[in-house]
């Protein structure tokens, strides 16, 4: 009996102290996890770029959060934060460290984000072809900042070939036989071509500057050639009659005369003879010598062979005038100064003396006195008709 009493006493006392520890215990975990709920930690999560990070945190600000875990961010850096307190104990912050820059390649403008990459790794990134000859500012190596602006400008190179026109020159030439103030073409002028070839430099496809390479005349340019007229025409001369002048000591001679023609009569040759024939009156030796009817001797150079016209200032003012400035008169002959010099000397008979103009002056010439012509001046129109036109020798005199 006392045995059991003593094993009851026994079982009583442990299952006493059995109790207070589970109701300890009990309390324990309770205020465990009434501190936990109070105190519970917050998830951050941070993307930075490639790198992603998840932080646990007590902080119920997720920008003290952020601040908390030590990472850097810059000025420059752009932060993303969609909610200022954590939303069931998560928040998500972003970080962009990149910054935008502008590219302009080829007049292409485009808007890039980097972050402090080569200038050329930059371009090849988006797609941008630098060629051998192609500008680039800032240089391929250099490292991007924010704001720059990359420049590319695409440069090529071209030829290209032109033609040119050539002008073509002008000269006026006289023509005797065009009558005297017309004009005629007698050869175009055809203006030439030259051809160039030019290196041109493309600075975006736009030709900014260009260089003569070559240059040739492919097609020569001709002369345009105008003929001027100097022919005028004479005036129709008759055959003039004969007028008889009977020179001293001889029936049929004639007198040396200035301005009027002496008919002896005795007929012309073409040529004249060492002397004339008899009864001319006027002795020729061939040795320079002249000996006139009335006995005077005359001393030449030269004796020529010629045709003689006349004319006159009746009717025509321009004619009243000679080439040397003085007044035209009996005397007075217009020459060919090619063959006779103004100012020179003569005395005119026709061919064997068959007729005597007498002596002369060369002061005028005349655009139909061309060569061996000699044009005689007359008074009267009328004269000038009954002259027409005779074979004749001058004398020049010395």
């Amino acid at each position: 009996m006392p045995e059991m009493r003593k094993r009851l006493r026994e079982g009583l006392n442990h299952l006493w102290n059995h109790r207070i520890f589970s109701v300890l215990l009990l309390l324990s975990v309770t205020v465990l996890l009434m501190s936990y709920l109070v105190t519970a930690k917050n998830l951050l999560i941070i993307i930075d770029g490639d790198e992603s990070y998840v932080i646990e945190t007590y902080a119920d600000d997720t920008r003290e959060a952020l601040d908390e875990t030590g990472i850097k961010v810059r000025s420059i850096d752009t932060i993303s934060l969609p909610k200022a307190q954590f939303e069931n104990g998560v928040s998500t912050v972003t970080i962009d460290r990149t910054y935008a820059i502008t590219v302009n390649a080829g007049n292409n403008i485009a808007q890039v984000r980097t972050e402090g990459e080569p200038v050329g790794d930059v371009l090849a990134r988006i797609g941008v072809v630098v060629g051998a000859n192609d500008q680039v500012t800032p240089a391929l190596t250099s490292y991007t900042s924010p704001g720059m602006t990359i420049s590319v400008v695409h440069i090529d190179y071209a030829e290209t070939t032109q033609t040119e026109e050539i002008a073509y020159t002008s000269k006026r030439v006289a023509n005797s036989k065009l009558n005297k103030g017309s004009e005629k073409v007698a050869q175009a002028g055809v203006k030439g071509v030259k051809t160039q070839t030019y290196q041109v430099t493309l600075r975006n496809g736009v030709e900014a500057s260009r260089v003569l390479k070559t240059e040739a005349v492919t097609t020569q340019p001709v002369e345009e050639i105008i003929e001027y007229g100097t022919y005028v025409k004479p005036t129709p001369k008759p055959t003039p009659k004969p007028t008889a002048q009977p020179a001293a000591g001889s029936s049929n001679g004639g007198t040396p005369s200035s301005g009027g023609v002496t008919n002896n009569g005795n007929g012309g040759g073409k040529q004249y003879s060492s002397k004339y024939k008899q009864g001319s009156g006027i002795i020729d030796d061939k040795g320079g010598t002249l000996t006139l009817p009335d006995g005077t001797v005359l001393h030449y150079s030269k004796a020529l062979d010629m045709k003689a016209t006349a004319y006159t200032s009746q009717g025509q003012p321009s004619n009243a005038v000679t080439a040397l400035g003085t007044k035209t008169r009996v005397g007075v002959c217009a020459v060919d100064p090619r063959v006779i010099p103004l100012k020179t000397r003569l005395y005119i008979v026709g061919p064997n003396g068959s007729w005597v103009y007498g002596y002369a002056r060369a002061e005028d010439v005349g655009g139909a006195v061309k060569g061996y012509i000699v044009d005689v001046f007359f008074p009267t129109q009328k004269q000038v008709n009954n002259f027409g036109r005779r074979s004749c020798t001058v004398y020049v005199l010395k």
